[in-house]
């Protein structure tokens, strides 16, 4: 039982003939633990070659967690962890392999793929957000029998959403904005971050120990350094701003929905369409004549990783995508129910997008596996 030691704690004795290992990312935590593979043996070509494609996923994986270091130390890192899991699965010879979710960090997507090289069956947990409403997948395709049957078994029916049951109905309702006014999504990331800080000094607190825990750990000199780096010599979010154009809602177009990155909807779930220009160049090639594509970063995306430029979003990224014919980007700040209710069709990769377009009654185009 692979789990994280700081999540929650564990009564081991409830578990007899359990063998726990602590949840290492192959990131902030090292991979100290994966390199006691002395026991193992070391890897061939005629071996690591069977992971060619497991190794362009993690690798980019690791690039999130090690910016710094050279590709070859990031390829040993990978190297380590697939020898370690080829060879404790040997060792232990196990039946099945239970995932929590999508295998989408370093150490899982090994563990996955060598658990399907060596024919384990895996059940991976896929959660729906509809209260205790689970999907069990064999893989991470969304392989999943009992859905596949159901889909097939419904084909061709006529279906609303008074079919659902008032449970469900409100569910969706709620989640998806059909009965409220949209709330644009770092509103509701705000309303949430200010409830836990709920309180007159709240707030205070909060920014005292965030700058204490700064100047403790000398990150504040990377910060200053970063800051001013990023207002010098430009930033992503600048490079944005430049290329936006306000979008007319008249025109023919299909909606784009930039995903935030990293995240396990593209890397992994998205394949070749981690590199969402890729997706963007392929719809502008399908697309009649006269039609645009509007684009739209996350809303998270600069909040999360900053405005300066990164491993998903950089220099030129956004120059790139306002050269593709007929794409343009619009401000970020654009309604995103009303850029899918005007369009003609919804692009994304995997994702909230196309379940939200599918529920307006507009075409969703998905590229990744959902």
């Amino acid at each position: 039982w692979e789990r994280s030691q700081r999540a929650i704690e564990i009564d081991k004795s409830r578990f007899p003939d359990t063998l726990f290992r602590d949840h290492v990312y192959g990131g902030r935590d090292g991979v100290e633990e994966y390199k006691k593979i002395t026991d193992f043996e070391p890897l061939g070509d005629d071996l690591a070659s069977n992971f060619s494609d497991t190794e362009v996923i993690v690798l980019s994986m690791l690039e999130r967690y090690y910016r710094e270091k050279t590709t070859q130390e990031k390829r040993q890192i990978y190297y380590d962890l697939l020898r370690y899991w080829l060879g404790l699965i040997k060792k232990l010879n196990p039946d099945v392999a239970i995932f929590e979710e999508v295998a989408h960090h370093p150490d899982t997507c090994i563990a996955y793929a060598a658990f399907k090289h060596f024919g384990v069956k895996t059940v991976i947990i896929n959660f729906t957000n509809l209260k205790d409403r689970l999907i069990l997948s064999l893989d991470n395709k969304y392989n999943c029998p009992e859905l596949d049957l159901s889909l097939k078994n419904n084909s061709g029916r006529d279906f609303n959403l008074g079919n659902l049951s008032s449970e469900m109905r409100e569910i969706l309702e709620a989640g998806t904005c059909l009965k409220e006014a949209p709330v644009h999504a770092m509103e509701r990331y705000n309303e949430r971050k200010k409830k836990k800080l709920s309180g007159r000094f709240g707030p205070v607190i909060a920014g005292i120990i965030f700058w204490l825990k700064m100047f403790i750990s000398f990150l504040i000199w990377k910060v200053a350094y970063n800051f001013i780096k990023n207002r010098l010599a430009g930033n992503a979010k600048r490079e944005y701003i430049k290329m936006q154009k306000t979008p007319d809602f008249n025109s023919k177009y299909a909606y784009a929905a930039l995903h935030f990155q990293p995240e396990a909807n593209t890397n992994v779930l998205g394949g070749i369409f981690v590199n969402q220009i890729n997706l963007l160049e392929i719809i502008s090639a399908a697309l009649p004549a006269g039609w645009k594509i509007y684009v739209k970063e996350h809303p998270v995306q600069f909040y999360s990783n900053g405005i300066g430029y990164n491993m998903f979003r950089y220099r030129g990224y956004y120059q790139r995508i306002a050269q593709i014919k007929g794409a343009e980007i619009v401000p970020i700040n654009t309604n995103t129910y009303k850029l899918m209710e005007h369009s003609q069709a919804v692009v994304t990769v995997t994702g909230t997008a196309a379940w939200e377009a599918v529920l307006r009654s507009k075409p969703a185009l998905i590229f990744g596996y959902m």
